[in-house]
């Protein structure tokens, strides 16, 4: 998984600004595309070489960078301003979907006689057709698609302000210097932390420790998951209809349950005994599951305070997933050498641990409101100060020659 992280890392910069500045359709696509040959090419890159292999596992990473982005672009040009929250639990529900998908199947084939490398070229396959699908069905903005009526582009406008082409000119240096910002990135690797402990662990945790065998772990596994994927509707639904507190204090409560709940939950399943089977995994079921509250926390907080810049916010969130992708493995595995109850409760300590401390620094540093560097009146500024500038350099120029003569 590091050298995937690696790759996303690389790639993730350019790709958000190219998703920013083109939009999704063509370039989510291609990524995802390039992503799907990439995994059909890695039983082929083992046979060659285990840095062969190396390098298609790099190539893989580069389809992460596009996710976060896309789902950005979406939230600001195609949301009814009521329904963030909704919108953003169904997008970023495919976090949750793809393994309940992944480790089944994955379990299925592995047991079959076609053996390991059908995991890869049934996963390519599917993802090339649902990229297809995407390219087929999808448009940058509503006025482009064919299927949507006047009145529908007039609800989704509502709200959001037109006329400034916000795309060609991100404000890095305001973005980057805003807490607000900030604290997405941070809501993401505490959210991350939790995600990639339970995705790349989970299985091992349950064999090794719980005693599953190897072809139900990848049923059991999927558990949490599609627990978090329900909680996550759930909780967008709810969040769209709770009027009475701000969308700060709003987004403070639900990220304080999502963290909160996933850090104690582990706690707990520190202290469940080796091969207990069903009561650990109703434990980390449960944890996953009210961890789906992080839509109307950092998930949902990243397109409101970022408006037209939300891919490049949202880009983040996928710098903080694969940043957790190389740091968590590097936590876990020293720490669980034998696969010890032991040992894995000091990894559940310190994932937890992580959870906790980036929850109170997004309550300290969160927003529920659009930033200024969000707004027209911010390039409005910029461009007026500009031609103040240029027509006070104009004056001093004429008040020099005048004075001259």
């Amino acid at each position: 998984m590091a050298v995937v992280a690696a790759g996303a890392l690389i790639a993730n910069l350019p790709i958000v600004t190219l998703i920013n500045m083109y939009g999704p359709r063509y370039m989510f696509t291609a990524v995802g595309l390039f992503g799907a040959i990439a995994t059909a090419c890695v039983p082929l890159a083992l046979r060659t070489g285990w840095y062969w292999f190396l390098f298609i596992r790099v190539l893989q990473g580069i389809a992460f960078a596009g996710d976060m982005a896309t789902f950005g672009s979406f939230m600001n040009y195609w949301t009814y301003f009521k329904q963030n929250a909704f919108f953003t639990s169904t997008l970023c529900v495919y976090v949750q979907l793809a393994p309940v998908f992944t480790n089944p199947i994955s379990g299925l084939i592995c047991g079959s006689s076609v053996g390991w490398p059908g995991i890869y070229y049934v996963h390519a396959a599917v993802s090339a057709m649902l990229f297809v699908i995407f390219f087929f069905t999808y448009r940058n903005f509503p006025d482009e698609h064919p299927r949507v009526s006047h009145i529908e582009r007039g609800k989704i406008a509502r709200g959001r302000e037109l006329g400034i082409d916000y795309t060609k000119r991100i404000p890095y240096k305001a973005i980057l210097s805003s807490p607000a910002a900030w604290a997405v990135f941070i809501g993401g690797l505490g959210n991350f932390a939790g995600i990639n402990l339970l995705y790349q662990f989970s299985p091992t945790y349950l064999n090794k420790v719980q005693g599953y065998k190897v072809l139900s772990t990848g049923f059991v596994a999927a558990l949490p998951p599609l627990g978090m994927a329900t909680m996550k509707e759930l909780s967008g639904l709810s969040n769209d209809r709770i009027r009475c507190i701000t969308e700060t204090v709003k987004t403070k409560i639900y990220n304080s349950i999502s963290f909160f709940s996933m850090a104690v939950f582990l706690c707990i399943l520190s202290f469940i005994p080796a091969n207990s089977g069903s009561i650990a995994l109703i434990i980390m079921t449960i944890g996953a599951t009210l961890q789906g509250f992080n839509t109307g926390g950092f998930y949902k907080n990243g397109s409101v305070i970022a408006g037209p810049y939300a891919p490049f916010v949202m880009g983040q969130i996928s710098t903080a997933m694969t940043i957790t992708m190389l740091v968590i493995p590097l936590i876990v595995n020293p720490l669980t050498p034998n696969n010890t109850q032991d040992e894995w409760a000091l990894a559940f300590y310190a994932v937890a641990a992580i959870m906790v401390v980036c929850n109170i620094l997004y309550c300290f540093m969160a927003s529920g409101e659009q930033q200024y560097w969000a707004k027209s009146e911010y390039w409005r500024k910029i461009d007026a100060d500009k031609v103040d500038a240029e027509l006070n350099k104009h004056s001093k120029f004429r008040n020099d020659i005048v004075s001259a003569a």
